[in-house]
């Protein structure tokens, strides 16, 4: 029996006996080897060109959390205070995904900003914090960028700074204390 050059799907030939039950069967075997069954629900099914085939792939593509607190002492996007880098991934230029930026507690006494950066170079204020005078603001942060990254590997990270006073980024263990503060890399 014939096959598709790409993925091996099997056909009859013109002379080839007549066993529609049989030529259906191993097509739709065929098909499940080429498509690749999943390993967890959700996942999200990713073209192998080495293997012609799509595999199931993991969302997430990067994930890194801290468990103590970073005070913000730069006092500008070129010196900000680096709080949380997630591990480099390699993209295809192609396919967009999402930034994640969360922390259970976001506090200044001033203005304060939070930056996201690609290979030590901003891409842009993701968050800022600005205080009415003489007070002090605590709030959660989650803030979310979609993105579609050069073909190379790149490294993100969530930067901050503060406008003179006092800022930082609350992050713990959980339990009775805060949870983690943590950078998402995951495909849109």
């Amino acid at each position: 029996m014939p096959a598709t050059p790409t993925y091996a799907l099997p056909y009859p030939a013109s002379t080839d006996p007549a066993d529609v039950p049989a030529d259906v069967k191993k097509l739709a075997d065929r098909i499940e080897v080429v498509v690749g069954p999943g390993t967890a629900n959700g996942q999200i099914p990713v073209w192998d060109n080495a293997a012609k085939k799509w595999v199931a792939a993991a969302r997430e593509l990067a994930y890194a959390q801290i468990v103590a607190n970073v005070s913000l002492t730069g006092s500008g996007q070129g010196n900000a205070t680096t709080i949380v880098t997630a591990p480099a991934v390699t993209f295809d230029g192609a396919t967009p995904v999402y930034v994640d930026f969360f922390a259970p507690l976001f506090e200044a006494t001033v203005v304060a900003v939070l930056v996201l950066f690609e290979d030590g170079v901003a891409l842009g204020n993701i968050a800022e914090l600005k205080p009415s005078a003489a007070s002090n603001i605590q709030v959660p942060a989650y803030v979310r960028r979609k993105i579609t990254p050069t073909a190379a590997a790149h490294t993100y990270s969530i930067r901050g700074y503060v406008g003179g006073g006092t800022a930082q980024i609350a992050a713990g263990n959980g339990g009775a204390g805060f949870l983690p503060a943590f950078i998402r890399i995951e495909r849109a």
